[in-house]
Protein backbone atom coordinates (compact mmCIF):
# COMPACT_ATOMS: atom_id res chain seq x y z
CA UNK A 1 0.00 0.00 0.00
CA UNK A 2 1.64 3.67 -0.97
CA UNK A 3 0.64 6.15 1.99
CA UNK A 4 1.34 9.83 1.85
CA UNK A 5 1.71 10.87 5.38
CA UNK A 6 1.76 14.03 6.52
CA UNK A 7 2.16 16.29 9.89
CA UNK A 8 1.82 19.94 10.36
CA UNK A 9 0.40 19.71 13.53
CA UNK A 10 3.82 21.01 15.34
CA UNK A 11 7.56 21.47 14.45
CA UNK A 12 9.36 19.56 12.69
CA UNK A 13 7.20 18.98 9.90
CA UNK A 14 7.01 15.74 7.87
CA UNK A 15 5.80 14.89 4.69
CA UNK A 16 6.21 11.41 3.87
CA UNK A 17 5.61 8.99 1.10
CA UNK A 18 6.12 5.15 1.59
CA UNK A 19 4.98 1.85 0.17
CA UNK A 20 3.99 -0.24 3.74
CA UNK A 21 6.45 0.37 5.96
CA UNK A 22 9.08 1.32 3.39
CA UNK A 23 10.00 4.67 2.95
CA UNK A 24 10.43 6.03 -0.31
CA UNK A 25 11.25 9.54 0.54
CA UNK A 26 10.63 11.98 3.40
CA UNK A 27 11.08 15.56 3.97
CA UNK A 28 11.16 16.50 8.23
CA UNK A 29 12.03 20.54 8.32
CA UNK A 30 11.93 22.95 10.63
CA UNK A 31 10.00 25.94 8.94
CA UNK A 32 9.88 30.23 9.66
CA UNK A 33 6.46 31.90 10.69
CA UNK A 34 4.43 30.64 7.62
CA UNK A 35 5.27 26.94 8.04
CA UNK A 36 1.75 25.91 7.54
CA UNK A 37 1.38 27.05 3.88
CA UNK A 38 4.54 25.55 2.94
CA UNK A 39 3.46 21.85 3.45
CA UNK A 40 2.05 21.93 -0.20
CA UNK A 41 5.14 22.83 -1.86
CA UNK A 42 6.66 20.27 -0.06
CA UNK A 43 4.87 17.67 -0.87
CA UNK A 44 4.54 18.89 -4.91
CA UNK A 45 8.62 19.04 -4.72
CA UNK A 46 8.78 15.58 -3.33
CA UNK A 47 6.28 13.98 -5.71
CA UNK A 48 8.16 15.86 -8.65
CA UNK A 49 11.81 14.94 -7.83
CA UNK A 50 10.17 10.88 -7.52
CA UNK A 51 8.04 10.97 -10.55
CA UNK A 52 4.99 10.40 -8.51
CA UNK A 53 1.21 10.91 -9.80
CA UNK A 54 -1.35 11.48 -7.33
CA UNK A 55 -2.84 8.01 -8.54
CA UNK A 56 -0.56 6.35 -7.52
CA UNK A 57 -1.59 7.09 -4.03
CA UNK A 58 -3.72 4.09 -1.90
CA UNK A 59 -3.87 6.09 1.73
CA UNK A 60 -3.26 9.40 3.63
CA UNK A 61 -2.68 9.64 6.85
CA UNK A 62 -2.50 13.41 8.98
CA UNK A 63 -1.73 14.31 12.03
CA UNK A 64 -4.86 15.67 13.43
CA UNK A 65 -4.23 17.46 16.12
CA UNK A 66 -3.93 18.97 18.91
CA UNK A 67 -1.28 21.40 18.33
CA UNK A 68 -1.02 24.19 16.38
CA UNK A 69 -4.38 25.67 15.47
CA UNK A 70 -3.37 27.15 11.93
CA UNK A 71 -0.58 24.23 11.14
CA UNK A 72 -2.79 21.97 12.23
CA UNK A 73 -5.55 23.22 10.09
CA UNK A 74 -3.84 23.76 6.93
CA UNK A 75 -2.45 20.04 6.99
CA UNK A 76 -6.18 18.76 7.81
CA UNK A 77 -6.89 20.18 4.54
CA UNK A 78 -4.26 18.99 2.62
CA UNK A 79 -4.85 15.41 3.75
CA UNK A 80 -8.76 15.78 3.26
CA UNK A 81 -8.65 17.40 0.16
CA UNK A 82 -6.13 14.44 -1.27
CA UNK A 83 -8.40 11.79 -0.15
CA UNK A 84 -11.27 13.36 -1.68
CA UNK A 85 -9.84 13.79 -4.73
CA UNK A 86 -8.54 10.96 -5.37
CA UNK A 87 -11.34 8.69 -3.42
CA UNK A 88 -9.49 6.95 -0.99
CA UNK A 89 -9.50 6.65 2.60
CA UNK A 90 -8.01 8.93 5.22
CA UNK A 91 -6.54 8.24 8.40
CA UNK A 92 -6.39 10.61 11.69
CA UNK A 93 -2.98 10.10 13.90
CA UNK A 94 -3.29 12.04 16.94
CA UNK A 95 -0.40 14.32 18.12
CA UNK A 96 0.31 13.49 21.35
CA UNK A 97 -0.16 9.32 20.24
CA UNK A 98 2.33 10.01 17.80
CA UNK A 99 5.39 11.34 19.77
CA UNK A 100 4.58 8.66 22.59
CA UNK A 101 4.82 5.95 20.14
CA UNK A 102 8.61 6.75 19.75
CA UNK A 103 8.71 5.21 23.42
CA UNK A 104 8.14 1.57 24.71
CA UNK A 105 7.81 2.81 28.77
CA UNK A 106 5.09 4.89 30.09
CA UNK A 107 5.68 8.64 28.96
CA UNK A 108 4.22 11.70 29.36
CA UNK A 109 3.81 14.19 25.89
CA UNK A 110 3.62 17.47 25.86
CA UNK A 111 2.75 20.13 23.15
CA UNK A 112 2.61 23.96 23.32
CA UNK A 113 -1.11 25.09 23.79
CA UNK A 114 -0.75 28.94 24.04
CA UNK A 115 -1.51 31.18 26.88
CA UNK A 116 1.09 29.34 29.04
CA UNK A 117 -1.15 26.52 28.57
CA UNK A 118 -0.15 22.54 27.28
CA UNK A 119 -1.58 19.61 25.63
CA UNK A 120 -0.74 16.69 27.78
CA UNK A 121 -1.63 12.93 28.12
CA UNK A 122 -0.18 9.50 29.34
CA UNK A 123 0.69 6.62 27.01
CA UNK A 124 2.08 2.96 28.57
CA UNK A 125 4.18 1.40 25.36
CA UNK A 126 2.18 3.32 22.81
CA UNK A 127 -1.21 2.24 23.97
CA UNK A 128 -3.25 5.70 26.10
CA UNK A 129 -3.75 5.40 29.43
CA UNK A 130 -5.13 9.35 29.68
CA UNK A 131 -7.11 11.41 27.44
CA UNK A 132 -5.62 14.76 25.87
CA UNK A 133 -6.59 17.65 28.16
CA UNK A 134 -4.79 21.30 28.82
CA UNK A 135 -3.13 22.69 31.45
CA UNK A 136 -1.26 25.13 32.78
CA UNK A 137 2.54 25.01 33.09
CA UNK A 138 2.71 25.28 37.12
CA UNK A 139 1.15 21.23 36.81
CA UNK A 140 3.55 20.15 34.13
CA UNK A 141 6.47 20.78 36.71
CA UNK A 142 4.27 18.47 39.30
CA UNK A 143 4.49 15.37 37.05
CA UNK A 144 5.73 12.27 38.67
CA UNK A 145 6.80 10.92 34.82
CA UNK A 146 9.09 10.51 32.08
CA UNK A 147 8.00 13.75 30.04
CA UNK A 148 8.62 13.88 26.07
CA UNK A 149 8.09 17.01 23.47
CA UNK A 150 9.50 17.59 20.14
CA UNK A 151 9.38 21.27 21.76
CA UNK A 152 12.76 22.63 22.93
CA UNK A 153 11.21 25.95 24.66
CA UNK A 154 9.52 23.62 27.09
CA UNK A 155 13.23 22.65 28.36
CA UNK A 156 12.82 26.88 29.88
CA UNK A 157 9.95 25.17 32.34
CA UNK A 158 10.85 21.31 32.46
CA UNK A 159 14.11 20.76 32.68
CA UNK A 160 14.57 16.73 32.80
CA UNK A 161 11.98 16.77 29.74
CA UNK A 162 12.89 14.55 27.27
CA UNK A 163 13.50 16.07 23.79
CA UNK A 164 12.48 13.59 20.80
CA UNK A 165 12.94 14.75 16.79
CA UNK A 166 9.83 12.82 15.43
CA UNK A 167 10.90 10.13 13.55
CA UNK A 168 8.61 9.57 9.84
CA UNK A 169 9.09 5.75 10.35
CA UNK A 170 7.17 5.97 13.65
CA UNK A 171 4.62 8.10 11.80
CA UNK A 172 3.96 4.89 8.68
CA UNK A 173 4.55 2.20 11.76
CA UNK A 174 1.36 4.38 13.45
CA UNK A 175 -0.40 4.78 10.52
CA UNK A 176 -0.70 1.17 9.70
CA UNK A 177 -1.39 0.24 12.62
CA UNK A 178 -4.81 2.47 13.16
CA UNK A 179 -5.88 1.55 9.40
CA UNK A 180 -5.55 -2.22 10.75
CA UNK A 181 -7.33 -1.04 13.81
CA UNK A 182 -10.44 -0.13 11.28
CA UNK A 183 -9.68 3.77 12.71
CA UNK A 184 -10.23 5.15 9.05
CA UNK A 185 -12.54 7.81 7.23
CA UNK A 186 -14.01 6.43 3.86
CA UNK A 187 -15.52 10.47 3.55
CA UNK A 188 -12.79 12.92 3.96
CA UNK A 189 -15.32 15.62 4.61
CA UNK A 190 -16.14 14.40 8.31
CA UNK A 191 -12.71 14.48 9.72
CA UNK A 192 -12.11 17.96 11.57
CA UNK A 193 -8.83 19.15 13.29
CA UNK A 194 -8.38 18.18 17.25
CA UNK A 195 -8.84 21.63 18.97
CA UNK A 196 -8.78 20.69 22.51
CA UNK A 197 -9.49 24.46 23.39
CA UNK A 198 -12.90 24.16 21.74
CA UNK A 199 -14.13 20.92 23.32
CA UNK A 200 -13.20 22.33 27.16
CA UNK A 201 -15.22 25.89 26.25
CA UNK A 202 -18.38 23.44 25.31
CA UNK A 203 -17.67 21.10 28.39
CA UNK A 204 -17.52 24.33 30.17
CA UNK A 205 -20.73 26.00 29.38
CA UNK A 206 -22.57 22.71 29.42
CA UNK A 207 -21.54 22.21 33.03
CA UNK A 208 -22.64 25.73 34.14
CA UNK A 209 -25.79 25.18 32.56
CA UNK A 210 -25.66 27.28 29.87
CA UNK A 211 -26.29 25.93 26.39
Amino acid sequence: MKILSINNAFQPSITAFSENEKIIFSITAYQKDDWPNNILYVTKTMFDSLGIAPKDIELVSVVYGPGSFTGTRVGVIEGKITSYALNIPIVPVNSLKFIAAHFKEEVHPILPAGKNEYFIAKFNNGERVEKDRIEKKEFLKEINGILVSPCEEIKDIISNLIIINPDPEVLISLTLKEYADGNIFKDPLSLNPLYLHAIDTIFKKYKNGRN
